[in-house]
């Protein structure tokens, strides 16, 4: 009696477990086995280096020296709490728990292993959910690889390894939510809902979206057939009670993340949808390419599904009564994506990232087993439909991009979706071998899944396997980020210290990296995805062209007296850079004793070491991160200032939200310097016959037209000998000009003199010449005197783009053929307009401003960016301090044809003996005896009169103040920043942190938990079958 029931139970699970597995094994080294021989890891040199190995060698810090996971941490940017900033990566994650048991020379390792764990744990939650659909093991085996393999499984788990959580707990959630329907216990759905919640808030928020769509359409499916076992209001109190429970357990990450949330820079920080209304006309002309295409991501839009798959979905919709509720979901997300609105509200009411079209893989492998359930019951009707489906596909696919596609593995995909398709529908070729279809089908699945994951990790098919880094250079640049410099610093200095960087220290391929926070230096930039409104108001209030969502400080853009409020001590820069690079005012080289400038060698880290060594400055005019300040700005004044004014105001007092009482006002001085310029065009359009002449003659066409080679004068481009002048003439086609290439040249002199015009009373234009190369300026000094010993400024406001339509593309490509004289074929003109039209500008620029010691610029990204996009119409541009007599400021703009300004100024901010001083007097309030831990701050004052407390803090409600033991009312100073109001006299100042609602979380917690036991007890089929006993009787 008993074995019979253990053997049913092992073909219950066993069977399709054991098969997955070893199919899972096979798929996995033949797929990412690719990575491996190319001697990279599965760590991106994007956000994989950034932010997610060094958040996970952090965690791993963290509980191996038993540390708690929760509090401050002065390693986090300016300072942030632990639990809030790693929970959106790491905390709610249980697989991440297991690297404490990895020596930290193997975090490598252990990175790339849990991918593997994650996508071995997506198919194996798929199971039980399809095996209560009841699928055969079969399908369910091919159902749960086509769910875990896909296009958009291949790209996240070598770029965003956490996305890979939301499709576990995807069908846990569905199972859970038809098990309550069937009138069985809620405690799957319990235990879905608060993994759910302890992984990601913001997957969460998606997920929530999802499953409450199921619902419905599962419901009213249901309800049709009338399978359901409960009533509604039974359903109600069910997912009521399940929802309460799965907040409650989760409460102890829960409520800390939601509470920073509420008050980080992704509240009310981006414009929705990015201001779509519609995408632009390429993401809709590559649409049905993305079906089966596994290269690109635009606007996140991932499907990369199999031939079976795209069969499977066919098949539904054909049967549309028997699969109204897999249809119905199906043909939901389809529209969805062609909506930006869409996208933006399951991205929390942001930009229109389609991350949420993940969803999809889950009712496609469905779909795919609902064919294979009637693989052998197939009608002539139900083959035409598939025929005709994939023959739309294909035609619809490669007319919209243009009659070509991509790549080979593109190509290949439909070339194994036309061979899963023969298999299905010409069951007469296997007439004497039947037996042979399954095995057929099963290869076309496994090969197109394999297919897949080479389409995406074969060096030949994209460039996704050579944007990881190389095997190891993690680790090594983990220890050697700073060329082991930072080791040298924490044994000298003494007292708390931040850190930056100069530009360039690192060009990074993000806004920021990370790895500094595990090197204890204490840097001010921090790239994370929660971070401090606060200091992102801080920022933008001064003006700092750096600031950005994700990194509200970044490097401070080197300004001087920026890196001085922040208590910036110490620079790291590039040996190569010594002599180069300007620096802020009162930074100098540390040096050895005999005076020479102290270098340290470059450490070796392959692919993403600096290659040149490291130097250290020092700043002696850093402010340290508590003192008081004897006068206050007052909000009325900081409003009515300049953004180089608002900083300097910092140093004469506090900037405070209200006025404090007993403090004095300070009467802030305004020493800057508005630079009077004029405005050269330093580019040279084709505008008469003998310039295009030499063009020709020099065969320039892979230069810009509109700038001479460096080593060409501007008088050299009208030297000829009359011999020369003759031949060149009539050699070059120039002479007799056609009406084409005068009608170009008269283009391109319009264009300068009215770009001229504009510009005589400042910069007002930045513009291009008929070929769509971009002009370069020149900002001259007209007393370049009176910028020496300054940090000069470059203000822009009233800023429009100059994006070139599809229209301007095609001409300025017509222009370039006249001025090359060559003809255009038909094939290349159609080849023009393909690339023209799939290609649109995306209206993101980069316009880089230089003088004889500095370089710096201001980026607008495209509409396209999925994180940080944010429309700028003012920049401030910081080119540094400097010594010297600069004459000039040069100006590129790439990435569009131009720009209108309505107002361009320079302004020089002096910095000398007076501003010293000024500094050095403010450092002698910090408070005595200072001393920093973790979450608690702690130092006498000795004041005469009442002050303000002025901290470099970010202001969090959970920094208590206490003067003598008793508490004093918080106060956002510096607009962004911990302060208080402080007596006279003398005084112990405490301030102490805590991680906001984690107490209640803690409580929720535990409730939550016992909740859950509860409902396990009551819903468990023992106790269900006792009370119907009782009720019997």
């Amino acid at each position: 009696m008993s074995a019979k029931p253990r053997g049913r139970m092992l073909d219950r699970i066993w069977v399709p477990l054991i098969a997955y597995t070893v199919l899972f094994v096979a798929i996995v080294a033949m797929t990412y086995g690719l990575i491996y021989l190319n001697s990279r890891s599965f760590i991106w040199e994007k956000d994989g280096i950034a932010q997610h190995f060094p958040i996970l060698t952090e965690l791993h810090k963290l509980l191996t020296s038993h540390e708690s996971l929760s509090g401050w941490s002065w390693d986090l940017g300016l300072g942030g709490d632990k639990l809030s900033t790693f929970s959106y990566y790491v905390l709610g994650d249980p697989v991440n728990y297991l690297v404490a048991l990895f020596p930290a020379r193997l975090i490598e390792r252990a990175y790339q292993l849990f991918i593997i764990i994650r996508l071995y744990a997506i198919g194996l939650a798929f199971i039980p959910f399809a095996k209560s659909l009841g699928f055969k093991h079969r399908n369910i085996v091919i159902g749960s690889l086509l769910y875990t393999f896909n296009s958009f499984t291949f790209y996240v788990s070598i770029h965003h390894p956490f996305f890979l959580m939301p499709l576990i707990f995807l069908p846990l959630l569905f199972w859970g939510i038809d098990r309550i329907y069937q009138g069985k216990s809620p405690i799957v759905m319990m235990i879905a809902t608060a993994f759910t919640l302890l992984s990601n808030v913001y997957f969460a928020y998606l997920l929530g979206l999802v499953s409450f769509l199921y619902a419905i359409i599962r419901y009213i499916d249901m309800k049709m057939r009338r399978t359901l076992n409960r009533s509604i209001l039974q359903i109600l109190g069910h997912f009521a009670l399940t929802i309460v429970v799965g907040i409650l357990s989760a409460g102890i990450l829960l409520i800390p993340t939601v509470i920073a949330m509420l008050s980080s820079t992704r509240v009310g920080g981006t414009n929705f949808a990015n201001g779509f209304k519609l995408y632009t006309h390429d993401y809709y002309l590559t649409l049905p390419s993305s079906i089966l295409s596994t290269n690109g991501v635009n606007y996140w839009l991932i499907f990369g599904i199999t031939g079976l798959s795209f069969l499977g979905m066919i098949y539904v919709f054909k049967h549309f009564r028997e699969n109204g509720a897999l249809a119905t979901g199906l043909i939901l997300v389809f529209l969805g994506t062609l909506f930006p609105w869409v996208a933006a509200t399951f991205n929390v009411m942001s930009s229109p990232s389609n991350r949420w079209v993940m969803v999809i893989q889950l009712p496609m492998a469905l779909a795919a087993m609902v064919l294979l359930e009637h693989f052998n019951k197939l009608s002539t009707s139900d083959c035409w439909w598939m025929t005709i489906g994939c023959l739309l596909l294909l035609v619809v696919s490669w007319a919209l991009i243009g009659g070509l596609f991509r790549d080979a593995h593109e190509v290949m995909a439909y070339v194994l979706l036309a061979a899963t398709l023969v298999i299905v529908i010409t069951p007469n070729l296997f007439l004497n071998h039947q037996s042979w279809r399954w095995p057929a089908l099963g290869v076309a699945a496994f090969v197109s899944l394999i297919s897949t994951g080479m389409g995406l990790y074969n060096t030949d098919a994209s460039s996704y396997t050579e944007q990881q880094l190389f095997a190891g250079s993690a680790t090594q640049w983990a220890k050697n980020y700073y060329d082991q410099v930072d080791q040298k610093l924490k044994q000298s200095a003494s007292n708390f210290y931040r850190t930056s960087t100069t530009k360039g220290y690192y060009n990074y391929k993000t806004v920021n990296n990370d790895i500094p926070m595990l090197l204890g230096v204490h840097n001010i930039g921090a790239y994370y995805s929660v971070q401090d409104k606060k200091v992102l108001d801080f920022s933008e209030s001064v003006g700092n062209s750096q600031s950005a969502m994700n990194d509200p400080i970044r490097s401070a853009d080197h300004r001087t007296t920026l890196e001085n409020v922040l208590g910036v001590r110490y620079l790291f820069m590039r040996i190569d850079q010594v002599g180069k690079q300007s620096m802020p005012y009162g930074f100098k080289y540390v040096r050895k004793a005999n005076g020479h400038i102290r270098g340290f060698r470059d450490k070796k880290a392959r692919g993403v070491g600096n290659n040149t060594g490291t130097v250290l400055l020092k700043n002696n005019n850093a402010l340290p991160l508590a003192y008081v300040q004897t006068k206050q700005v007052t909000n009325a004044q900081y409003q009515k200032m300049s953004p180089w004014q608002r900083e300097q105001s910092m140093t004469y007092g506090a900037v405070t939200e209200g006025k404090a009482t007993g403090v004095k006002t300070a009467k802030v001085k305004n020493r800057s310097k508005t630079i009077s310029y004029a405005v050269e065009n330093l580019s040279h359009p084709l505008m008469n016959k003998r310039q295009v002449v030499l063009y020709r003659e020099r065969n320039n066409f892979e230069k810009s037209i509109s700038v001479l080679p460096e080593s060409q004068s501007k008088s050299q481009i009208q030297t000829f000998t009359p011999k020369v002048d003759k031949d060149q003439k009539y050699g070059s086609g120039v002479y007799p000009a056609t009406p084409t290439l005068q009608q170009a040249l008269n283009k391109n002199r319009s264009i300068y003199e009215d770009n001229a015009t504009e510009n005589e009373s400042g910069l007002h234009s930045i513009t291009s010449d008929a070929s769509g190369n971009v002009m370069v300026y020149k900002l001259n000094f007209k007393n370049p005197s009176k910028v020496k010993n300054t940090e000069l400024y470059l203000d822009l406001s009233g800023i429009s783009i100059k994006a070139p339509t599809t229209r301007d593309v095609l001409t300025q490509k017509w222009y370039v053929s006249v001025f090359r004289n060559e003809t255009r074929s038909k094939f290349k003109e159609f080849q023009q307009m393909r690339s023209a039209i799939l290609n649109p500008n995306v209206k993101g620029y980069s316009l880089t401003a230089e003088t004889a010691d500095n370089s710096n610029n201001s980026v607008q990204l495209g509409v396209n960016n999925m994180s940080d996009y944010e429309k700028k119409s003012h920049t401030l541009i910081n080119l540094g301090y400097s010594t010297k007599n600069r004459k000039g400021v040069v100006l590129r703009l790439t990435g569009v044809t131009g720009l209108n300004i309505k107002k361009a100024k320079l302004i020089a901010v002096p910095f000398g003996k007076s501003y010293t001083n000024r500094l050095q007097k403010l450092k002698k309030t910090k408070l005595n005896n200072l001393t920093i831990h973790s979450n608690k701050v702690t130092g006498t004052t000795h004041n005469s009169t009442n002050r303000i407390l002025t901290t470099s803090i970010p202001y969090s409600k959970r920094w208590k103040v206490t003067e003598d033991r008793q508490a004093k009312a918080t106060k956002v100073v510096n607009k962004g920043f911990v302060g208080a109001a402080v007596s006279a006299g003398h005084h112990k100042i405490v301030l102490t942190y805590h991680t906001p609602g984690l107490t209640l979380g803690k409580v929720a917690t535990i409730i939550g938990l016992l909740g859950l036991v509860a409902s396990g007890i009551l819903f468990s089929g023992r106790f269900v079958e006792m009370k119907r006993k009782e009720n019997r009787h």
